[in-house]
């Protein structure tokens, strides 16, 4: 896998405003890369000031990136499993969409915000990690079939009291691929995840309490037996992180 990589490329960008309520931002790139060939990739963001506290954001464009599959994946060289290059892939190609919205609000006279974010990623071309065999080997090949992701994140940001902050937080992150002709779900990737954050400095600003759990769905396992791909899964589990912070004049110290 020796190689020298020479990317010679170009960028323009073009933006619109008007009035402080519309800004979109246009942009093209153009590469040139010596594993990849000619790269052509255009790119749009909008943002819409909907009102002083609604903000509505999108974007799409196309991507492309040269894996270096080595170093990407050193977690295969300690899997005790025979790595075996059916093809050599020599780039990625993606098409990314998605919007963003973001609410202000008060409520009891205290600030928060709820933000919702989904984007869309399509693959053209990619390098596909295949530990899904039941002999104990990793493939590494082009993709041949579909693969996507949809990401999905809701977050809510609320000063319960003066000092206290709450942020609750959900994320669904589905990434599937084709393996041995099955689009299935990307194997140790959790679908569900989810995230309540509790932090609280005391109005002197000496202390500070921060209790932070997060929510982790069950996962695919890899199928290592004939017969049970898309059967085996992790469990769901919890984790807890606690934290007490005491602030002094030239120092802290937490526990």
């Amino acid at each position: 896998f020796y190689r020298n990589d020479f990317v010679p490329g170009f960028f323009a960008e073009y933006t619109f405003k008007w009035n402080s309520k519309i800004t979109i931002v246009t942009g093209i790139r153009g590469d040139y890369h010596t594993r990849a060939g000619f790269q052509f990739n255009p790119r749009v963001h909008a943002k819409f000031s909907l009102t002083d506290k609604t903000t509505l954001r999108i974007a799409a464009g196309s991507g492309f990136r040269v894996p270096n599959l080595l170093t990407e994946n050193q977690s295969l060289l300690a899997s005790s499993r025979s790595i075996i290059f059916q093809e050599n892939p020599t780039k990625e190609l993606a098409w990314n969409y998605g919007l963003s919205l973001t609410q202000k609000f008060n409520l009891f006279n205290r600030e928060g915000s709820l933000a919702v974010d989904f984007f869309r990623t399509d693959f053209l071309k990619q390098a596909i990690i295949d530990i899904d065999n039941a002999d104990a080997t990793a493939t590494i090949s082009n993709l041949h079939g579909k693969s996507f992701s949809n990401s999905l994140l809701i977050e809510l940001n609320f000063e319960v009291l003066k000092g206290l902050d709450f942020k609750m937080a959900y994320r669904l992150e589905d990434v599937r691929s084709t393996y041995h002709g099955i689009l299935l779900q990307k194997p140790l990737q959790a679908l569900n995840k989810g995230l309540v954050v509790l932090s609280y400095k005391t109005p002197n600003q000496q202390w500070q309490f921060d209790i932070n759990t997060s929510i982790n769905g069950r996962r695919r396992l890899p199928n290592s037996f004939d017969g049970e791909a898309d059967k085996r899964y992790t469990p769901r589990y919890v984790l807890l992180n606690a934290q007490i912070l005491k602030y002094f004049k030239h120092a802290e110290i937490f526990a």
